[in-house]
């Protein structure tokens, strides 16, 4: 696993209360990652059981929002690398 930077969500409240629940079942106390990635404060490791899935869509404007939209995710799926 390695580290691929940060996104913007546009998740409602109530997905971000739900995804924090199931973050906090997989909290871990080491970096997860085969490199670790510069320190951030209020940074906290889970271990990879959650399985994201976005959509991309075309590219967009250069004046216009790259944050692709999030379909789901799901703890059944095991994570690849």
């Amino acid at each position: 696993m390695h580290d691929a930077g940060s996104v913007r969500t546009g998740w409602s409240q109530a997905e971000r209360t739900r995804l924090a629940a199931l973050l906090q079942a997989a909290a871990a106390d080491i970096c997860p990652f085969t490199q670790i990635p510069p320190p951030v404060a209020g940074v906290r490791w889970v271990l990879p059981q959650l399985v994201g899935e976005v959509r991309s869509p075309p590219a967009p404007a250069p004046d216009a929002s790259a944050t692709p939209p999030r379909t789901g995710y799901a703890t059944t799926s095991p994570p690849t690398t």
